[in-house]
């Protein structure tokens, strides 16, 4: 479910802290199920309230929804849905035609048969030293990567790709300015990176002494939304890379 951070402060500044976790659970459960009833009983389920706390909550969220049909809905997630829904049928579109594609050049390319073994070759160990070993593959330290950049860069970009959220040409960029002003500092990049991959955070951050990490507003953000969302991996350290 994608979160703006930006407009989701800007539209909840006058939640309790007890209808801030009220409103995540309502939209969470909308983006799964769809549009909740009107039902203090069923919507008071969703958020894991008493009746009676419900009744207290419900005055503020209600301004967040329109309640039509016997439904509240939500002008935001019902865009983001349809969204989604027509980016997954066009992936899927995708992928079926380059399937076909790939089975049509297969029949057409049969592989040719394998050439016989030597007579003269007596055990698998003979055709192993005929065997050149492969050179090994020069390490890279990945797209548009200066040469000062630390080897621990190649598995923090590896552990973006794992979190589903590569670097997009921007946010690659963004992140080696910042670690050019650190290296000018003197700080010590490989453990700011290595910090980052420890603590699975998507984003980089100056570390203290002691080798824990300066807690910067991005972070705790971060740190907040990972304990909400836990089954969803988002960066949310920078707005401008939106889901």
């Amino acid at each position: 479910m994608p979160l703006y951070i930006a407009e989701y402060l800007a539209d909840t500044s006058r939640l309790t802290i007890e209808q801030h976790g009220a409103y995540l659970l309502l939209i969470m459960d909308y983006w799964r199920n769809g549009p909740p009833p009107d039902s203090p009983e069923v919507l008071a389920r969703i958020v894991g309230a008493s009746a009676k706390q419900w009744e207290a909550i419900a005055s503020g969220l209600l301004p967040m929804f329109l309640v039509s049909g016997g439904v509240w809905r939500h002008k935001r997630i019902d865009v983001e849905l349809t969204k989604a829904k027509e980016i997954s049928k066009i992936r899927s579109d995708a992928g079926a035609k380059g399937g076909a594609k790939h089975k049509a050049k297969e029949k057409q390319n049969n592989t040719p048969s394998p050439s016989p073994l030597p007579k003269d070759l007596k055990d698998l160990k003979d055709l192993k030293d005929l065997t050149p070993a492969p050179e090994p593959a020069p390490k890279s330290k990945g797209a548009d990567a200066p040469d000062w950049m630390p080897p621990e860069w190649i598995e923090f970009e590896q552990h973006r790709k794992e979190k589903r959220q590569s670097l997009t040409p921007t946010a690659r960029k963004r992140l080696i300015q910042k670690l050019d002003r650190w290296r000018g500092e003197g700080k010590d990049l490989a453990a700011i990176i290595r910090n980052s991959l420890d603590n699975g955070y998507t984003g980089l951050f100056e570390v203290i002494g002691g080798g824990h990490s300066k807690k910067s507003h991005d972070q705790v953000i971060e740190e907040a939304y990972r304990l909400t969302f836990p089954s969803t991996e988002k960066d949310v350290t920078d707005e401008s890379e939106r889901l």
